[in-house]
């Protein structure tokens, strides 16, 4: 079965068409990446929103990975334990179906993939107005934990339950709770 392919970096053009210097971020937060058992994925993501009620950019570099897409999610709570199953599911305050991050109801968390190359290394970077930094938002990203997929998110397009509440993305091999910078 093919899924299709999303890569971030192409989400949201007007979104993420940043100008050549860009100001200072009004609000920041990172997320390091943490291993769940018998994975060696880590790395590091950061977010930075340059507005409130603006786009928030997502940038990072992944490793660990095997080759090809992996889900990437934001997820409801920032609690890692139980290899990264305690995050429970997808960030969802609207309460719609799974799906791509280009589609037009979709999950705030619905991230859609992430692409390591042959040498498990992901960079991500991509803008989404689907979240915010700001700590009052109802879309709110603090406190809650990105999650990396050991399988490609099928955008909500597999023709399965699994596929319109997760994307069938599989284990959970790596996450990290979003913490305010400044």
């Amino acid at each position: 079965m093919g899924f299709p392919v999303l890569v971030l970096g192409a989400l949201v053009a007007a979104a993420s068409a940043a100008p050549q210097h860009s100001p200072q971020p009004i609000l920041a937060a990172v997320c390091d990446l943490q291993a769940a058992a018998g994975s060696t994925v880590g790395g590091k993501v950061e977010l930075l929103q340059h507005q409130r009620g603006g786009p928030v950019r997502v940038s990072g570099l992944v490793h660990g990975l095997g080759a090809g897409l992996h889900g990437f999610h934001l997820h409801q709570d920032g609690k890692l334990e139980d290899n990264c199953k305690a995050a429970g599911g997808h960030f969802n305050p609207l309460k719609v179906p799974h799906g791509a991050p280009t589609d037009p109801s979709q999950h705030a968390g619905d991230f859609g993939n992430i692409v390591a190359s042959d040498q498990g290394v992901s960079t991500v970077d991509f803008a989404t107005s689907q979240i915010s930094l700001d700590a009052n938002a109802i879309n709110g990203a603090l406190g809650r934990a990105i999650v990396v997929h050991a399988l490609p998110d099928d955008l909500g397009r597999g023709n399965t339950e699994e596929s319109t509440k997760t994307g069938s993305a599989g284990a959970r091999v790596a996450c990290c709770v979003v913490t305010q910078a400044y």
